[in-house]
């Protein structure tokens, strides 16, 4: 008897081990599963995150080229021989040129679109509260003698979008989504307050906030003053619709009104900028004679724009290191 008890005792002995192995085979594979799970999870939280963010972002640039492409159109004239292909003429010569007076407004202005408003140099749009994104005035309401509608005749068929809200790119902190104004002149196409920081983030990046500028309106020229501050946001909803103020009540996650994302815009014209890749030439090798037909951009005299010589020479050096 006692034998068999001692080997009843040794099997149910091996059986227990057996059976808490097996538990902890069970519990390291739910563990492990468990946490897989969690990274699945976030990395499907990152991805969605990172979709939203990217049609936002294409939903953004189809907003903005619409209302170039409306501007256009308010601004031209289509010959009746254009056929199946849409082509379109300045109505003006107003209207040869985007609009760069509606782009200045400021955080929550109350001016009214129809005056005009002077943009810093380069800056041609952004978004800003209570600003049409083209003037149909185009500031020729100031002017004796001009038609208030001369530069967008057909502005009634192709009228002016109103997006941006009252809210400021640049309010509140930036870990709440805020955009500083060195980080909105990253691209160095507005006025620096400060030429001596150098290339240092953000010191050297802040952008004047106030100056002056040469403009021209139906010919005739002025010098006004302009002033600059961060763009507005816009919100999208779920519809695609951009209100310019935010209702709570509204913001339900069912609600085709429920804003899902902002953005804020600048829109540059870098057409009169140089190309360093090309641009400049020391008096040492280009004499005066050739210099003077202005044949190509490598003929452009950078000592206009504050170049010193030594400075022209390193800009070559750096651009052809190969060439004596």
């Amino acid at each position: 008897m006692n034998r068999f008890s001692r080997s009843n005792r040794e099997q149910s002995g091996a059986a227990l081990i057996l059976i808490l192995g097996i538990v902890a085979l069970l519990s390291v594979m739910v563990i492990a599963f468990l946490g897989t799970s969690s990274k699945q999870v976030v990395a499907t939280v990152q991805s969605h995150s990172i979709l939203q963010e990217q049609q936002l972002a294409e939903l953004a640039t189809t907003q903005f080229l619409a209302d170039i492409n409306t501007e256009i159109r308010a601004g031209s004239v289509t010959p009746a021989s254009a056929g199946t292909i849409a082509v379109y003429y300045p109505a003006t010569p107003l209207s040869a040129a985007p609009d760069r007076y509606s782009v200045g407004g400021g955080v929550a202005s109350s001016t009214s679109p129809s005056t005009p408003v002077v943009a810093p140099p380069n800056l041609l749009k952004k978004s800003a509260y209570k600003r049409e994104f083209y003037d149909k005035n185009l500031g020729v309401d100031a002017i004796d003698g001009l038609d208030k509608q001369l530069a967008f005749p057909q502005f009634a068929t192709y009228s002016a979008t109103l997006r941006a809200s009252a809210v400021s790119s640049g309010t509140g902190a930036l870990s709440s989504g805020a955009v500083s104004a060195a980080r909105w002149n990253k691209p160095l196409l507005l006025p620096r307050a400060d030429t001596s920081k150098g290339d240092v983030f953000p010191e050297g990046y802040e952008p004047l906030t106030s100056g002056t500028i040469q403009t021209w309106v139906a010919g005739k020229s002025k010098i006004d003053n302009w002033t600059w501050t961060p763009p507005d946001w816009i919100f999208v909803t779920k519809s695609g619709s951009t209100p310019t103020t935010w209702d709570l009540s509204l913001n339900s996650g069912s609600s085709s009104t429920a804003v899902v994302g902002r953005y804020a815009y600048q829109a540059y014209d870098v057409g009169g900028l140089l190309d360093l890749n090309v641009a400049g030439y020391s008096s040492d090798v280009v004499g005066d004679s050739l210099a003077a037909t202005k044949g190509s951009a490598g003929l452009t005299d950078l000592t206009v724009l504050g170049f010193t010589d030594t400075q022209l020479k390193a800009l070559l050096a750096f651009r052809n290191p190969s060439t004596p």
